[in-house]
């Protein structure tokens, strides 16, 4: 059979922006700002991706329908005496 799945990938951004506060704000002060704050603010530096987790599948499979017969199997599921699934990679 041959299946579709779905999968989502996060992605974490970082930017640095250089800024001026009051000279009496410590510096434990303006690390519990809000980053949101800068949702509104005009982006004059660049977004850069600092880490990703990987695709990872999610939620269900989608059945699509027979296989074509000259499709090569990349996945053998087997079940066990409880019913329990079984991968087996074959590539």
């Amino acid at each position: 059979m041959e299946i579709e799945i779905c999968g989502d990938e996060t992605t974490r951004h970082c930017r640095r922006l250089c800024i001026e506060v009051p000279a009496e704000m410590s510096n434990d002060e303006i690390e519990l700002i809000d980053a949101e704050i800068f949702n509104d603010v005009a982006e004059t530096t660049e977004w850069e991706a600092e880490e990703s987790d990987g695709i990872c599948a999610d939620g269900h499979l989608y059945l699509v329908g027979p296989a074509k017969t000259d499709a090569e199997v990349e996945l053998t599921i087997s079940l066990d005496d409880l019913n329990r699934l079984g991968l087996n990679v074959t590539n």
